[in-house]
């Protein structure tokens, strides 16, 4: 008997399954704007470098609205009221699109028209469980007038 508990207690392999994750980043609506965007590190037109760009964004949570309120103390019947503030919060995850759409913004604040050598990154974090998740991007890039 304990033989055949042993047998039917073995343990076994735990397989992940696999997951397929495509996405794409369309740079058209920079082109359309007259903003050029390439990740190669080099371009064959003439270009001045004007500055190191970059931009982060964290997923996390944003207010989405606030307010004050009365609160009164009845249980003690002292007729004192106080005020406090409240808030309802949104989580917003971060996205590729938005984390590039910041970067072209500090590069127009250069007073560029375009970025080469774009690079953006997943920032991965890992939990002591083993769980690994995306919680944001990081952007670089050389912002460059042509």
């Amino acid at each position: 008997m304990l033989l055949s508990m042993l047998l039917l207690s073995s343990c076994g392999i735990f397989r992940q399954p696999t997951v397929s994750v495509s996405s794409t980043l369309d740079y058209s609506k920079y082109l359309k704007d007259g903003f050029y965007l390439t990740e190669s590190n080099s371009v064959s037109f003439t270009h001045e470098p004007l500055a190191s760009v970059s931009a982060l964004q964290l997923s996390g949570y944003k207010i989405k609205s606030s307010g004050q309120k009365q609160f009164r103390d009845d249980a003690y019947q002292t007729g004192h009221s106080e005020t406090y503030t409240t808030t309802t919060n949104e989580y917003v995850n971060a996205t590729r699109s938005e984390v590039l759409e910041q970067l072209v913004k500090e590069a127009k604040s250069k007073g560029a028209n375009g970025i080469i050598n774009l690079d953006i990154d997943p920032i991965v974090t890992t939990t002591k469980e083993g769980l690994v998740s995306i919680s944001g991007y990081s952007a670089t890039g050389m912002a460059i007038k042509r």
